[in-house]
């Protein structure tokens, strides 16, 4: 059975505000999902030195430590900005 209203019962404010809420996120969401890929790439940093030290040739060390630093650092200064 069709509703006299047509589309009435259709909830086109509830459908906006959460096109509005993805397509809009708050800034906190935005730094949530840096640090969360910041510590996930010290993560795999440290897991393939780890796992993979021995195996690994002076360059690709470099490269790995050079990761982990610099992966440390910018982690470090979002958390300095959000904690002021």
């Amino acid at each position: 059975m069709i509703p006299r209203g047509g589309m009435d019962f259709f909830p086109l404010q509830g459908i906006a505000e959460t096109t509005s809420s993805i397509l809009n996120p708050k800034k906190s969401v935005i730094i949530d999902q840096i640090m969360v890929q910041l510590i996930s790439m010290i993560m795999l940093f440290v897991l393939v030195l780890v796992f993979n030290i021995n195996n690994m040739s002076s360059d690709n060390l470099i490269w790995i430590l050079g990761g982990l630093f610099m992966s440390v650092f910018f982690l470090s200064s979002v958390y300095t900005r959000i904690s002021h």
